[in-house]
């Protein structure tokens, strides 16, 4: 079984090593259903939402596995419901919880000597160059620039603005072994202020400050006793990095990479090293969000280089995920200028304009 708000990267992943899943998320997008042996759709990853539906399915199939992805973060009961339900193939609700304890979190990267930008815990006096971030922010969802106006200190922390790019290292965490790999380097793309709106491969990335990564992620495997598959969001400015996050589940930077879920896996049962591929071209992949309220049309012909397609009739409000996009090309240069056309002959296209070829 596959649980998450967007399922279909991980159905993707899992039919790339030949498994296929019955899967719960909140869109049911047609890739998705497609490419799932079944699947229903909730509100929300709430526990009163998918209790039922977790039993039902479960008996149905004879499920024992399960596999979690973005969203399950939000919804600790959740996840140690399922706990209670199937082999989970993804980190304890424990370390979920330990790491969204941010005041934990950062007191062990001080204590481990790994560098972050400022953190505090009380409005500053003065909010100029700070970002207010919810303890529970997913994909950018609840970071802001900082406003004047007191806030709540129980459900929000301060963070020191840091320029530079922001980055992400999707890594492996082997239970069996006790030891960590970096799978690969990821940029990020934002859009409206912090919001994730994708990711593009670094093939270019330093190997001294790779080292000095994979060293700290190592420190917060073991602090946080994480396995299998996982991001680490960063800041790189000046050759230096500084980390904001860990993300503690597959994120959306496997879809640049071949048979990851291999590599998940056997990180519970065994050895993966046979199973660890690098890719040999630039890979992007982005998320568009409605410009405006979007209603899709029935019998759309979707280009095949869109992911995540909606259901025809479903109505998508202004700021909303519509739908991705993926393109492969032999530089950052290219990969971006192919991203770009892509989105602008998606954004004609939701317009009305029909001709999305590139």
């Amino acid at each position: 079984m596959v649980v998450a708000k967007s399922a279909r990267m991980l159905v993707d992943a899992l039919l790339d090593i030949g498994v296929k899943s019955i899967v719960i998320d909140c869109f049911a997008d047609l890739d998705t259903s497609a490419a799932a042996l079944d699947y229903a759709c909730v509100k929300s990853l709430a526990l009163p939402n998918i209790k039922t539906l977790v039993q039902q399915l479960k008996a149905q199939y004879g499920l024992n596995y399960l596999i979690y992805g973005s969203g399950i973060e939000q919804y600790s009961d959740s996840l140690a419901f399922l706990e209670g339900q199937f082999v989970v193939l993804g980190n304890s609700t424990f370390s979920i919880r330990q790491l969204q304890n941010k005041r934990y979190f950062f007191q062990r990267l001080n204590s481990s000597g790994i560098a972050f930008p400022e953190v505090v815990f009380q409005q500053p006096e003065k909010l100029t160059g700070w970002l207010v971030k919810s303890f529970k922010s997913e994909g950018g969802l609840g970071v802001a620039d900082a406003i004047d106006g007191a806030q709540d200190g129980a459900s929000v922390y301060w963070q020191r603005y840091m320029p530079g790019q922001v980055m992400s290292a999707l890594f492996a965490a082997h239970a069996a072994q006790n030891t960590a790999t970096i799978l690969g380097i990821q940029k990020q793309l934002t859009t409206q202020g912090y919001l994730f709106s994708g990711v593009i491969t670094e093939l270019e990335f330093p190997n001294s400050v790779q080292r000095q990564l994979l060293e700290w992620i190592q420190k917060i495997v073991d602090c946080f006793a994480l396995t299998g598959i996982n991001g680490l969001d960063f800041i790189y400015f000046n050759q230096r990095c500084y980390v904001l996050e860990i993300n503690p589940r597959p994120t959306a930077s496997i879809q640049l990479y071949s048979k990851v879920m291999n590599t998940h896996m056997q990180s519970y049962f065994g050895d993966d090293s046979q199973n660890r591929t690098s890719p040999k071209q630039y890979r992007g992949f982005k998320i568009i969000y409605a410009g405006t309220f979007v209603e899709i049309g029935s019998e759309i012909a979707w280009p095949d280089w869109v992911k995540d397609r909606p259901q025809s009739g479903q109505k998508i409000g202004l700021g909303l995920p519509v739908c991705s996009i993926v393109a492969t090309a032999k530089s950052t240069e290219q990969l971006m200028k192919s991203l770009d056309d892509k989105t602008r002959a998606i954004e004609n296209f939701l317009k009305g304009n029909l001709n999305y070829a590139i």
